[in-house]
């Protein structure tokens, strides 16, 4: 039986170091017509991170005010939870925008001093 049109590609990483600012681009080979929200994780983030999608009209994902002892955050778009390494409520940060990406090409302005890295596991079209 099937339970979905789609299969999963293998998961593939994009990882950035960011000082600053930094601008990237990512492109979404999903088949889904709307929007593909995928995991990310955020190693040694500053005070604050914020993930903006220039081409979905701007939308910008942000964390602010957090803690220095947390080293890595992982942010479910999907599901929209916000995990730490120190077990935190991260919340009260958020802006409540996850990071999305549209079909096609994604141009990413990433602000905030960390590395991140965002897990893409792209649903695609099964059958002949």
């Amino acid at each position: 039986t099937c339970d979905s049109p789609y299969a999963y590609e293998y998961p593939r990483d994009y990882t950035y170091a960011v000082t600053g600012s930094r601008t990237v681009t990512i492109f979404n080979e999903s088949c889904l017509h709307g929007y593909y929200y995928p995991v990310v994780e955020i190693i040694n983030p500053g005070e604050s991170v914020t993930i903006e999608n220039l081409s979905d009209g701007g939308r910008m994902f942000s964390l602010t005010d957090i803690p220095g002892a947390v080293n890595r955050i992982t942010v479910n778009n999907d599901t929209r939870v916000i995990t730490d390494d120190q077990d935190l409520n991260l919340y009260g940060g958020c802006n409540y925008k996850f990071f999305r990406l549209v079909k096609g090409s994604n141009k990413i302005r990433i602000t905030g001093d960390c590395t991140i890295k965002i897990i893409c596991e792209f649903p695609v079209n099964t059958g002949a």
